[in-house]
């Protein structure tokens, strides 16, 4: 195993092994927690592929179903056997990964052979495959009643002519009952596989013995074949109409987002790390809940607790959006607009107050094993380096994160609206 230093007293150690699966394992001996995520770069963004030299596709959703199946196999539903071992497991979907967790105080080296013997082989019937399904359906109809929802679907379509960046993760009514067993066995075979995952684990076991269990586990025996992951090709064009007004007098409140396409173009020399904090640090600078931006939206009273704003960085596209419930929702779309094309210049002890509290929040979260254990997973997917991430936020200046002022463009910005009146 390779040694990194993630901090001063904070090391991780990292393995590839034969089949490919990669394995970090942080040590916390002076915890009484111990953390293992398995994250499967399958998501809901993976809907068409090569495997092998040919082209497949599945409905949109498989992902999110697989992951809703997934712990019960021949009858044992894998949920009910940590609970009665006094563990919690969970998993969830995003665009790119699916990720399954468990963590306990007590008996997780067994814990831990169980969920990789699991993960070995899983044998999903069609009792469960119907009855997920249906509670899938329901999931999607709760999912378009509410108003964020659909104030939050309706602009990216209009930011993004691909459905692959706003489609339902957990799909559509039709896709859902497209899902198979002959489906889910496919997605298995072609992306449940150790050279297409990753393992972490933070625990105040030896490094060692952590190894040694996951060496010898029936899922350290499974062989990997060649996977290429798709080249994802997403049409990021836009729609024609940039505002968009959409009445319905059965809302009780109306609610308004606008939305900024990121040019990813202006980063292409900059460091992945770079690049991310750039974007988050300036959108966060100019309109998070400390912002002068905030305070003047509040004082002239067009938005209220529902506040929202979201940076979305992938590989191939991103974008920020910001969103309220709001009395007077087009003067609020016009009043950040106007917000937008006044931005003051960056002031630097404010900046240096944001870098600090960054900095502060990532050391803090090594005093929590399950959220340093996720922050660290999500790095890592995110390609960013994580033994140097902390030298690269004290690093940063504010000249670096002006440069995503230069996506602020008329043709870039979009917004929608629904209203009651």
């Amino acid at each position: 195993m390779i040694k990194n230093k993630l901090l001063t007293d904070e090391f991780i150690y990292y393995e590839k092994l034969e089949n490919g699966l990669e394995v970090y394992i942080h040590p916390k001996k002076e915890h009484i927690d111990n953390y293992c995520a398995l994250q499967v770069n399958f998501g809901g963004q993976d809907l068409e592929y090569n495997f092998n030299a040919l082209n497949y596709s599945l409905p949109a959703g498989t992902a999110h179903f697989l992951e809703h199946v997934y712990f019960e196999s021949d009858g044992q539903n894998l949920s009910d056997e940590f609970a009665d071992k006094n563990a919690d497991i969970n998993a969830y979907t995003t665009r790119e990964v699916t990720k399954y967790y468990f963590n306990s105080q007590e008996n997780f080296v067994p814990l831990l052979k169980r969920f990789l013997e699991h993960f070995s082989k899983v044998n999903i019937s069609e009792e469960t495959i119907k009855k997920e399904r249906n509670i899938i359906k329901k999931e999607i109809l709760m999912y378009e009643d509410n108003l964020y929802n659909q104030v939050n679907d309706e602009l990216l379509k209009q930011m993004y002519l691909d459905e692959k960046v706003w489609i339902d993760l957990a799909g559509t009514i039709d896709s859902v009952n497209k899902i198979n067993s002959y489906v889910l066995k496919q997605a298995i075979e072609h992306f449940y596989r150790p050279n297409n995952m990753i393992l972490i684990v933070t625990s105040n076991y030896d490094p060692e013995l952590i190894l040694d269990v996951i060496k010898a586990s029936n899922f350290n025996q499974n062989k990997s074949i060649s996977l290429i992951k798709p080249n994802l090709i997403f049409n990021l064009g836009t729609k024609t109409t940039h505002d968009i007004v959409k009445l319905n007098k059965n809302q009780k409140v109306s609610y308004a987002m606008l939305g900024i396409k990121i040019d990813l173009g202006l980063f292409d020399k900059v460091d992945e790390s770079l690049k991310r904090l750039a974007i988050i640090l300036f959108f966060e600078y100019h309109f998070s809940e400390s912002s002068k931006n905030y305070e003047i939206l509040d004082k002239e009273k067009l938005i209220n607790y529902m506040y929202n704003t979201n940076v979305k960085i992938t590989e191939h596209y991103a974008y920020f959006t910001v969103g309220s419930e709001s009395n007077n929702p087009k003067k609020l779309i016009k009043r950040i607009k106007e917000l937008l094309r006044k931005l003051e210049p960056i002031e630097e002890d404010i900046f240096l107050a944001h870098k600090h509290s960054r900095i502060g929040n990532f050391i803090g979260y090594f005093e929590n094993v399950y959220k340093i254990n996720y922050i660290l997973s999500d790095l890592i997917l995110k390609n960013i380096n994580i033994y140097d991430y902390l030298a690269v936020i004290s690093s940063i200046k504010s000249t670096d994160i002006e440069i995503t002022k230069q996506t602020i463009k008329s043709q870039n910005i979009l917004s929608v609206i629904y209203t009651d009146k």
